[in-house]
């Protein structure tokens, strides 16, 4: 138990000023030499490995932003030869105008200043924010646990400096990174710099070309209807247009690329497509115009993206199948720029997030503070709206004054600030507050012109407002830790900001700068089918070899989304999707071997009450998005990996069915058990090594409607279940429920009898009885619990004869049982049934490995 106490006490150095990056524990009374790694690292040896076992992949990335430059690194990194597509005349997107900066949490930067920070909460933040929205517990696990590998992928695979550190709003802890100035003092803006160093790493590498004024038109696509009905949409390359101001007669053509009706349109196959496009903020006017269809009431609100954002990603991946969600949730950046010299402009410079993350605040046109500056973006935007102050000739823009003293300047950089007020004329400076008060009332007075108000106060009115509010602003500010404005209830300070001046002002109005909705994907960074599977589990099929990344994807931010966490997710998921796209090709054609060890990565952790108190669903990738798990129906797996020293290994029944493609789902106790300690602390991005092991072999019949085992048609099921023993009973439930089998006269009856020591450990248990209730006739459904909750009426102790007799069926030619759970309670079960007549080649437990007629007692 040493090194498990050792991991406890060491583990929180990790993210110290003087970090223990990885540590080795010795220890007598068994030699054991315990090497506590840091969990989410790839290894060169385990990347060289799975490069090996791949063949060459043809990637086209469509989009040129961040998310689409990680994702051609990442691609080339595992041996792609890679194709990137971009609209514009260059490569950057929104990304290359981002300023706030990109989050990230564990990191060097967080170490030096001594922030403590983890990822409950930036988990809890980003979950806080999209609250009323789909924020998929898995993408935002993801998100997190490789925040802070992104922010190192960043800064030392490709010299981005990312050094300060800042808290904006909605965050708990300073984690929002950005480079700092250089050292004449001119500013380096986070988006454009890390465009920089990745277009420089990208036009470097030979497996990578770059082809710009490329519009994607189409994605090129097949469907097929398997065998359960289910559809199955197939991505094999695009289709598009090269502008003529792009072709000359140095041109290359890319392999695979032919000529399709007119001069430059063509086709480009591919072995995988990822959509790196962007959002449709500016899609105001397009026929098909995703604001007007999905939030028509911000048709006329300004916004602080490009042209290019009209969200071609989203209307491909929806022609080709692909669901959509969280369409309605656009977001409002509080601090859109309004240029008094053309205030009527439709598209805003953004005003960073930093000018409210460096200590300054909002004003209205009476001299108020109104809001917690640093609330979220929504919460703020709406706090602007509702002061009702229209600016004139805007085309009805709401909005407020936003004002810095030099406190604030200085943490926000005087240069960068120079940038806004000197070379773009968007911040104004007064010398005091009667500056300040006249510079407010001389806009007060063309807003209520422009919005037919009359009680514009005056200017010593608005000029004895703001002495009141920023002297008791100054006194809160400057209270120290524990202070809160009674008004706004604002407790981070970044700065004091009181009477004094000089003041920096700028005008400022909520303008649209992300929509967080899109294709949804899973963690693996598959775009998922809007289809829906058959049976009590439906899932969503992914497109096959199509993934997305960045804001042309949803299911991340929810309803409103956290600043910071949009360059961070392009980093994570485009890295993801291009590891994924580039190892399609895999040699062998199944993930999982009987004879040899592989080693895979976990995709995601399922929790919840839904999968019962103390149990995980551990989803791992297979090596390859299209390899199916090469299992059957009732055979089990074992995992194992190195934990402090130690060789562990465990057995598990896959919940997954076997042709779930790219993927294999277990179920874990992580409150029980010798192995809990190591299986609880698996998070995204960990490896272990899995291998078959053999089990019932259940084969399907689809043309005959039912299953086989041991060449004996199967029509009827009965399933007893103990703990965790209910994961091979989900498995053969999903795939009786499938079509064909779930059709009258095949797959006749399920009976399941489910046993637990408490009520909440009764896995799935929900799922179950809702469809106990659906299908009465087809699914009988028994929970035995031994300590039952008050108010129980189901069964209580242990599966007895008596309860079996009730709860599954007689016994007939074409009835199988399964048995899964502890070695007693499948002796017991056995026993009871062999004295009931059963036939016991057809009574199994889930261990047996031979196909022969065995059922040892």
């Amino acid at each position: 138990k040493a090194p498990l106490r050792l991991r406890h006490l060491m583990e929180g150095w990790r993210f110290q000023k003087y970090a223990v990056r990885d540590y080795t524990s010795y220890q007598r009374g068994g030699e054991i030499v315990a090497s506590m790694h840091k969990a989410t690292a790839v290894t060169p040896e385990s990347q060289k490995a799975r490069i090996s076992a791949t063949l060459p992949a043809k990637v086209v990335v469509v989009g040129g932003g961040l998310a689409g430059l990680s994702a051609a690194l990442e691609a080339a990194q595992y041996g792609a030869t890679v194709i990137v597509l971009e609209k514009s005349n260059r490569v950057g997107g929104n990304s290359a105008k981002a300023t706030s900066g990109i989050n990230g949490w564990g990191t060097e930067a967080q170490a030096a200043k001594g922030v403590m920070d983890g990822g409950k909460y930036f988990e809890r933040d980003t979950h806080l924010s999209g609250k009323n929205g789909i924020t998929e517990a898995s993408l935002v696990k993801s998100l997190s646990t490789k925040s802070g590998e992104a922010i190192r992928w960043l800064s030392k695979d490709h010299g981005v400096p990312l050094s300060v550190l800042s808290q904006l709003g909605g965050h708990s802890h300073p984690r929002t990174h950005r480079a700092p100035d250089q050292k004449d003092g001119t500013p380096r803006p986070i988006g454009y710099t890390i465009m920089q160093h990745l277009e420089k790493s990208c036009r470097s590498n030979p497996r990578i070309t770059i082809l710009t004024n490329v519009q994607v038109k189409s994605l090129m696509k097949s469907e097929r209807t398997e065998v359960d009905g289910g559809i199955r949409f197939e991505v094999h390359g695009v289709r598009y247009i090269q502008s003529e101001a792009s072709m000359n007669p140095n041109h290359i053509i890319p392999a695979g690329c032919e000529e399709s009706g007119e001069l430059s349109e063509r086709e480009l196959t591919s072995d995988a497509v990822i959509l790196a496009t962007g959002g449709f903020s500016n899609d105001h006017n397009s026929p098909d115009s995703l604001i007007k269809a999905h939030a028509p009431h911000l048709l006329g609100v300004a916004t602080t993206n490009g042209q290019f954002a009209t969200g071609d990603g989203v209307k491909m991946a929806s022609a080709v199948g692909a669901r959509l969600i969280d369409m309605d949730k656009l977001q409002l950046h509080p601090t859109g720029f309004i240029d008094p010299k053309d205030p009527g402009n439709a598209t805003k410079f953004l005003g960073p997030e930093a000018l409210r993350g460096s200590g300054g605040v909002l004003i209205n046109t009476c001299g108020k503070r109104f809001v917690n500056e640093l609330d979220l973006r929504s919460v703020v935007s709406k706090a602007i709206i509702d002061q009702q102050d229209v600016y004139p000739k805007a085309n009805g823009a709401k909005f407020a004054f936003c004002v810095l003293n030099e406190a604030a300047v200085k943490l926000f950089g005087p240069a960068a600030l120079g940038f806004y007020k000197d070379k773009q004329g968007l911040v104004s400076k007064v010398a005091d507050l009667d500056g300040l008060a006249e510079h407010i009332h001389a806009t007060a007075i063309m807003s209520a012109a422009d919005s037919n108000k009359t009680d514009t106060p005056s200017q010593a009115t608005i000029k004895e407002q703001l002495t009141e509010t920023l002297s008791a602003y100054e006194k809160t500010s400057s209270s120290g830790k524990g202070a809160m404005c009674p008004t706004t209830k604002k407790s981070v300070f970044p700065c004091v900001v009181g009477s004094e001046g000089p003041f920096y002002v700028s005008l400022v109005t909520p303008s649209i700068h992300y929509t967080m909705g899109g294709a949804a994907i899973n963690a693996a960074a598959e775009v998922l089918s809007n289809h829906r599977s058959s049976g009590i589990f439906g899932s969503r099929r992914p497109v096959a070899r199509l993934f997305g990344a960045g804001e042309v994807t949803g299911g991340v931010h929810g309803n409103n989304r956290l600043g910071g966490n949009s360059l961070l997710e392009c980093v994570v998921f485009g890295r993801i999707a291009g590891d994924r796209a580039a190892t399609i090709l895999q040699r062998q054609c199944s993930g999982i071997s009987f004879d040899d060890w592989t080693t895979v990565q976990l995709r995601e952790v399922r929790e919840g009450d839904v999968y019962g108190h103390g149990s995980k669903v551990l989803r791992f990738n297979l090596p390859g998005s299209l390899q199916p798990s090469g299992l059957t129906l009732g055979q089990f797996v074992g995992i194992r990996s190195e934990w402090d020293g130690r060789q562990l290994v465990g057995y598990y029944s896959p919940i997954t069915l076997p042709n779930d493609y790219g993927v294999i789902g277990l179920l874990a106790r992580v409150d029980k058990g010798t192995l809990k300690d190591w299986i609880g602390s698996l998070t995204p991005g960990d490896t272990v090594q899995i291998r078959g092991f053999g089990g019932l072999q259940i084969l399907r019949m689809p043309s005959k409607g039912c299953f086989m085992f041991n060449n004996t048609p199967i029509r009827k099921i009965a399933m007893i279940a103990g703990g965790t023993g209910i994961a091979p009973m989900l498995q053969l439930i999903r795939a009786a429920l499938k079509q064909p089998y779930c059709t009258p006269g095949n797959i006749s009856s399920l009976n399941l009898v489910y046993a637990a020591e408490e009520f909440d450990e009764l896995t799935y248990r929900n799922i179950l009885l809702q469809y106990e209730a659906d299908h009465p006739k087809h699914f009988n459904l028994h929970f035995v619990v031994n300590n039952p909750p008050p108010g129980w009426i189901g069964g209580v102790g242990f599966v007895s004869e008596q309860v079996l007799s009730r709860h599954i069926q007689r016994p007939s030619a074409d009835l199988l049982v399964v048995i899964c759970g502890p070695p007693v309670m499948q002796r017991v079960v056995k026993s009871i049934l062999q004295s009931q007549g059963y036939d016991m080649d057809r009574v199994r437990t889930v261990d047996e490995t031979s196909s022969g007629p065995s059922a040892k007692l």
